[in-house]
């Protein structure tokens, strides 16, 4: 059984299961530069990931708008990441 990720137990998110695992090093957009984790961070910082699962840009962002969540760099710039 797949494990539940912490916005599924939480507010009930579901993830998304990749046909292959997403691993590298990418580039992502600082949109909020008054967080205190991303503030000090240059407008487009360098990240990892590695992951075999992930949630869509417009769950994240329509959880955004509800203020169940915040974003701090969207992932869609990654064209191999798209959901």
């Amino acid at each position: 059984m797949p494990e539940a990720n912490t916005y599924e137990y939480n507010i009930g998110i579901d993830k998304i299961l990749f046909d292959k695992k997403l691993f590298g090093v990418y580039p992502l957009d600082n949109i909020d530069r008054d967080n205190r984790i991303t503030g000090d961070l240059d407008d487009v910082f360098i990240s990892p990931q590695s992951r075999h699962a992930g949630i869509s840009d417009k769950v994240l962002e329509a959880e955004r708008d509800k203020g169940n969540i915040s974003l701090l760099a969207p992932f869609s710039r990654c064209r191999l990441c798209n959901l």
